[in-house]
């Protein structure tokens, strides 16, 4: 009994249970990649790191900052692709702010001077978003691009 067990067990694992798919479940959820990047494509997940994902986004990723591990991620719909890359600073979210103002076109701060919009180099819209927490900036990039 013990073999036959063993050798149905054995079955199930070379050929696949009955009516299960070999291939792994679809999902809308992000995977980690590696360097931390989330991707929605699990066959991406090996593609970029936040330094990279930055370059395709058409921005520059803040001087001497953290890129904290699956924070940051990539997600594309209808055409557009919206770049999230996040960051931890030292600096004041003003300073971090000025440095942006001096990288994108047509730069404006909106509300309470913690938010940042404007436009990169190859025309990408952004949104810089700072936080104040625990003496660090907290700095969040979202990049929309065509796709």
């Amino acid at each position: 009994m013990r073999i036959s067990l063993a050798l149905a067990g054995l079955t199930l694992i070379l050929l696949g249970s009955p009516g299960c798919s070999k291939e792994p479940a679809k999902t809308n959820e992000p995977v980690t990649a590696a360097g931390g990047t989330k991707l929605i494509d699990p066959s991406q997940a090996t593609l970029m790191s936040p330094a990279e994902l930055a370059t395709k986004a058409d921005i520059t990723l803040y001087p001497n900052a953290q890129t904290p591990d699956g924070k940051s991620n990539l997600r594309t719909a209808n055409g557009t692709t919206r770049y999230e890359i996040v960051m931890t600073s030292s600096d004041s979210a003003d300073k971090v702010l000025k440095f942006y103002e001096g990288k994108l076109k047509g730069a404006e701060r909106i509300g309470t001077d913690v938010k940042l919009m404007g436009m990169t180099p190859k025309g990408n819209y952004v949104s810089v978003v700072t936080e104040a927490k625990d003496g660090k900036t907290n700095i969040t990039l979202v990049v929309n691009a065509e796709s």
